[in-house]
């Protein structure tokens, strides 16, 4: 086995760390040209939760390797909060907390990532970092969390961001003028969810 994108998902560390010290740091800029998006080693680490190979991955690389996007500007900690693999995001914030502030191609943070897979855990291990400045951010949309969570009828996120932030998370609106609230018009189930946080 020679490719370093079998052995990530195989969860093989000594086959990456072999051939890492076979072909240098440079296999860490490989692209997964079999990846839909074009995924770097750390980002499919991170991805699949493999904490021990990201460590192998940034102790030779070095911490520039936290800077690598995929074709759609995501970063690792982009896809470990989107695939809920908390410890993968706990530690890319170890390195560095400001990896919460990277945006994608379409402005999406992280945290909206979460958001949009209902990954409360997650979620709150980044409210711990920033705090509720997050709850605001927008995407290119004017999208916030709430907005991406009700989208995706993601209930526990959120219940938790109207937790957080309160009843004026349900008025903040997109660039279409449309607020969280609105969006539960048609959607009587989700509206009743989140009635109470209305004031």
């Amino acid at each position: 086995m020679d490719d370093i994108f079998e052995a990530v998902n195989d969860g093989n560390l000594l086959r990456v760390t072999q051939l890492i010290d076979k072909r240098g740091k440079k296999i860490l800029d490989t692209r997964d040209e079999d990846s839909f998006t074009k995924f770097t080693p750390v980002i499919e680490a991170a991805e699949e939760g493999k904490v021990d190979i990201m460590k192998v991955m940034y102790e030779r690389y070095g911490p520039s390797i936290l800077q690598q996007r995929d074709t759609g500007g995501e970063s690792a900690l982009h896809w470990a909060a989107f695939c809920k693999q908390l410890a993968a995001v706990n530690q890319l914030l170890a390195w560095d907390p400001k990896l919460i502030d990277a945006r994608d191609r379409t402005k999406r943070t992280a945290f909206h990532a979460a958001a949009d897979h209902d990954a409360v855990d997650v979620m709150k291990a980044m409210c711990a970092i920033k705090g509720k400045d997050l709850l605001t951010e927008t995407d290119d949309n004017g999208d916030t969390a709430l907005h991406v969570a009700l989208t995706m009828g993601h209930l526990a996120a959120a219940a938790q961001l109207l937790e957080w932030g309160g009843p004026q998370l349900l008025e903040i609106k997109n660039d279409e003028g449309v607020t969280p609230w609105d969006m539960t018009a048609e959607k009587p189930k989700m509206r009743k969810a989140i009635e109470k946080y209305k004031q």
